[in-house]
């Protein structure tokens, strides 16, 4: 598999991922865990960062409690920013919605993804963030649709919601996924919808004009395939 020219999006369940995953963490990684308050919270951190060292293992042939793994923050240099693998050439991004969990992984450029569960309230309140940006929303699907690739751009240029959310300018929901502008400028991004399940959206953002292919596995397609 070239990820110079591919992105890899592994999706796994949450429970299966998080079952034996704790072994495969860090001090750091464990020590994130002390702060989570809920159970669910901690379950799909482990498995977001069990699957992601399994899937990098695989790519590697390092084993995955040994792939070295950096969440550091760059503003405040604490350990709950995204996660990089240092030294690997390798751009990854988790995200987890429900009972599902996702990573990404390319060699091409920086990359984010996002999931989101379509059973999501989407409250009034939540409509007005895309008041100015996308007046055109009407459905809990077109938000949730705009939501998830709004939100991949932010995990792919690694600023998250420090940016402003009408700074980013994303293709309407029925229109082919696009990033518009960032910031008020023009940024090089290939920006795809992807649908795990049926009762799941998501986006996948990678920050490269050129063309990237999309590669959607179950954990189970990936890990029972050689790569």
């Amino acid at each position: 598999m070239d990820l110079a020219f591919t992105c890899l999006v592994v999706t796994g369940e949450v429970a299966s991922m998080a079952r034996d995953g704790e072994r495969l963490l860090d001090g750091r990684e464990r020590a994130r865990l002390t702060v989570l308050g809920r159970d669910e919270d901690r379950a799909r951190f482990i498995a977001g960062a069990a699957l992601l060292r399994r899937v990098v293992s695989t790519l590697t042939g390092l084993p995955p409690e040994d792939v070295p793994m950096d969440r550091t923050c760059p503003d405040c240099t604490t350990w709950h920013g995204r996660p990089v693998v240092p030294g690997s050439g390798l751009h990854v991004s988790i995200s987890h919605a429900g009972d599902l969990v996702q990573v990404a992984v390319t060699r091409s450029a920086p990359v984010g993804v996002d999931i989101e569960n379509r059973a999501t309230e989407v409250t009034d309140a939540m409509r007005t963030l895309f008041a100015a940006t996308a007046p055109h929303i009407r459905s809990a699907e077109e938000f949730l649709t705009t939501w998830a690739r709004v939100e991949a751009v932010l995990k792919a240029t690694g600023e998250g919601l420090r940016v402003p959310l009408d700074q980013v300018r994303v293709s309407g929901p029925d229109e082919a996924p696009r990033l518009v502008s960032y910031r008020g400028e023009a940024l090089g991004c290939r920006l795809y919808d992807q649908c795990p399940r049926r009762a799941h959206v998501g986006s996948v953002a990678i920050l490269t004009d050129e063309p990237v292919q999309l590669l959607e596995l179950t954990a189970r397609e990936f890990f029972d395939t050689s790569y």
